[in-house]
């Protein structure tokens, strides 16, 4: 098999693993679920992801990656660092419209594998990748203590995607976009 093949594959297993699993949780998707969903041979699978854990462990760094660069190319389109928090709430929002809309693909397994989980360890890195983007912003923002605005960004970030998941409310983001803008405005009057 060449590396086309193999990168193809993998690819496959990936989107279907994202597919299933976003829609049914990890617990109830089998690797056989994976073949049928991507059209890779079961052997084939195993000799990508040796096991469930390592696809599992595959599939939150590949969302996180996809993730992160989305909300990076998304927080071009603003100039400044207060512009930039605003559209990290407008991009939510955006998301949370999605017909297919099933909350954060990180918590979900969180909550559903554990804490003791393999998977735990990359969820709460995206976890801590997601706060070190709100702190940056806020230091940018020159904020007094970018540290505690980065906390209460991320606050408001994983609020409202636990809320929209919830009550299937894409406004949640709305409403943690006014706060974050209420947040911005107690800096500037720090200034």
């Amino acid at each position: 098999m060449t590396a086309v093949d193999t990168e193809t594959s993998r690819r496959q297993i990936l989107t279907a693993a994202h597919e299933l699993f976003y829609a049914h949780g990890i617990h109830s998707v089998t690797m056989r679920h994976i073949r049928d969903a991507s059209n890779v041979p079961l052997n084939r699978l195993y000799r990508t992801f040796p096991s469930k854990d390592d696809l599992v462990a595959a599939y939150l760094d590949h969302r996180d990656h996809l993730t992160r660069d989305a909300l990076a190319a998304t927080l071009t389109a603003y100039d400044t660092a207060e512009e930039k928090i605003i559209g990290v709430f407008a991009w939510m929002h955006e998301a949370f419209r999605q017909p297919d809309f099933r909350g954060c693909v990180f918590t979900n397994t969180y909550v559903e594998l554990g804490a003791e989980s393999p998977a735990a360890r990359i969820v709460l890195r995206h976890k801590a990748a997601i706060r070190a983007l709100l702190t940056d912003l806020a230091r940018d923002a020159n904020a007094p203590d970018p540290d505690a605005v980065g906390a209460q960004l991320q606050l408001l970030w994983d609020g409202a995607i636990i809320l929209a998941t919830m009550t299937r409310d894409p406004g949640h983001a709305l409403h943690a976009r006014a706060t974050a803008r209420a947040i911005l405005a107690t800096i500037a009057v720090g200034r």
